[in-house]
C-alpha cells in the first residue's frame, strides 16, 4: 500500500472521516516545500475552539495535539485554505507532486490590462491581477523584516518605455524625492532606482488612496528579475536619515513564505518579457539607464517640444521633455542614429502636451508608430518653424 502511493504521480490527503470535530492549528512547512514521506505536514486537535486560540497563542490546555505526517515524497500543494477552525470531514487538506510546475501555474497567475491607443497608435500594458488570491492586485507585495511596511511593485510598458512601478501605502510610508529602492539579487547584483521626483498621490483600482512612483528599467535589470532569485530589498529615506529592509515576507496570502516570493517574482517578470516582446510592435527594450548626474530631474515646469530623426530611415520623432538633452541620450543609447533637429520651451508641461498633440494630430497620416512619423522636407520646415 505505501509503495503504491510512493509511485503515484499526484497524492491526495484528505482529514478522515472521524466522529469527533478536530481543530486546525496550523501548518508544519511552507506551501510548495519539498517534503519527505514522514515529515510533519500540520497540527490538529479535538480539543474547543477555546483550546486552539490557546494553543495559537503559545498557551498551555489539556488539549492532545497531533501531527499529520507526509504519506509520500514530493512537493506539497495546500489546499485547505485555514479559514474556518473545525476541519471538515473528509475535506481535501492538500496535494503531494513529483513537480512543483502544477502548483506555480494554477496559484500564481498574472492577468495583464492591455490598452491599444488607436489615436497615437500606442500601447500600454498594465495589469489586473499579480500573483495574488484577490482579483485586483496591481503588482507583487513584499513586506519589510519588522512587518510595518508593504513594498509593492510591477512591471509596465508605457510611452513606449519598460517602466517599474512602485506603489506605497502612505499610512505607512511617504517616500520623497531622492529617497531610493535599492534590489539585491543572490548573485550579489544590485538594482538602485533613485525617485527622482516625487511619488504621485492616486487611487488604485480598489479605489485606496496610494503613492505612486515610475522609473525606466534596462532589459538587463529585467532578466535580473527574471532569472536570479531575489534575496532582499532595502530603502533608503535620505531626507529622514533611515533605511528599510525587507524581502522576507511576502505581503499576499498566496505567496507569503520567501521561497514563494522569488518563485512568484521570476515568474511575473518572465511573463511580461514575453507579453511585451509579442505585444509591442518594434519593441526595443532600454539598454542604459543614464548616470544620476544625467537623469532627467524635474526642478522647475519648464518643458520642451522637440524634433529629433533616425537617419538610418529618415523617420521624425515629435516629443516632450523636461530635459531633451537627456532623451536624446536615452534613445541614443538604444540607437546611436538619432539626432536632435529642434526643440522649443514651453513655461509648463500642460501647454508643451497640447502643442504636441497638434503637431500629432497636424501629421497623423504620416504616423508611423507611436511618436514616429515619415514626415516630407516641408513638414520638416514647417515643424521648425513652429518650434523657433
Amino acid at each position: 500500500m505505501n509503495d503504491s502511493i510512493e509511485n503515484q504521480l499526484e497524492y491526495k490527503s484528505y482529514f478522515p472521516n472521524y466522529q469527533l470535530e478536530f481543530v486546525f492549528h496550523k501548518w508544519l512547512i511552507d506551501d510548495g516545500s519539498y517534503i519527505e514521506k514522514g515529515d510533519y505536514i500540520y497540527e490538529y486537535s479535538n480539543s474547543s475552539l477555546l483550546d486552539s486560540i490557546l494553543i495559537k497563542s503559545g498557551r498551555k490546555t489539556n488539549a492532545t495535539i497531533t501531527k499529520h505526517k507526509a504519506e509520500k515524497s514530493g512537493y506539497i500543494d495546500f489546499f485547505y485554505d485555514n479559514r474556518s477552525f473545525h476541519i471538515p470531514k473528509n475535506q481535501l487538506m492538500y496535494l503531494i507532486r513529483n513537480s512543483d510546475n502544477e502548483r506555480i501555474q494554477s496559484k500564481f497567475i498574472n492577468v495583464p490590462k492591455i490598452i491599444n491607443d488607436d489615436f497615437t497608435n500606442s500601447i500600454k500594458i498594465l495589469w489586473q491581477r499579480v500573483s495574488s488570491n484577490f482579483p485586483l492586485s496591481e503588482g507583487i507585495t513584499s513586506k519589510s523584516n519588522d512587518l510595518n511596511v508593504d513594498l509593492s511593485f510591477s512591471f509596465n510598458f508605457e510611452n513606449d518605455c519598460d517602466n517599474i512601478v512602485f506603489n506605497f501605502n502612505p499610512k505607512q510610508l511617504k517616500p520623497k524625492q531622492n529617497d531610493k529602492i535599492l534590489f539585491l539579487f543572490d548573485n550579489g547584483e544590485i538594482v538602485e532606482f533613485e525617485l527622482f521626483k516625487k511619488p504621485i498621490l492616486i487611487k488604485n483600482i480598489t479605489t485606496d488612496k496610494i503613492l505612486q512612483y515610475k522609473s525606466p528599467i534596462t532589459q538587463d535589470e529585467l532578466n535580473l528579475f527574471s532569472e536570479i532569485n531575489f534575496k532582499k530589498w532595502k530603502i533608503i529615506l535620505k531626507n529622514d536619515n533611515h533605511e528599510i529592509i525587507g524581502g522576507e515576507f511576502g505581503g499576499d496570502s498566496n505567496y507569503v513564505s520567501k521561497s514563494n516570493l522569488i518563485i512568484v517574482i521570476k515568474k511575473f517578470a518572465k511573463e511580461y518579457l514575453k507579453l511585451v516582446s509579442e505585444k509591442v510592435i518594434n519593441y526595443k527594450p532600454l539598454g542604459t539607464r543614464i548616470s544620476i548626474e544625467n537623469k532627467e530631474i524635474q526642478t522647475d515646469d519648464y518643458c520642451y517640444v522637440y524634433l529629433m530623426q533616425d537617419t538610418s530611415n529618415g523617420y521624425f520623432k515629435i516629443g516632450i521633455s523636461n530635459k531633451p538633452e537627456y532623451r536624446e541620450k536615452t534613445l541614443q543609447s538604444e540607437k546611436p542614429t538619432i539626432e536632435m533637429i529642434c526643440s522649443k520651451r514651453f513655461p509648463i508641461r500642460k501647454i508643451a502636451e497640447s502643442f504636441e498633440k497638434s503637431l500629432h494630430l497636424a501629421y497623423a497620416e504620416k504616423r508611423i508608430r507611436g511618436e514616429w512619423f515619415e514626415l516630407a522636407s516641408i513638414d520638416v520646415e514647417h515643424i521648425i518653424e513652429s518650434l523657433r
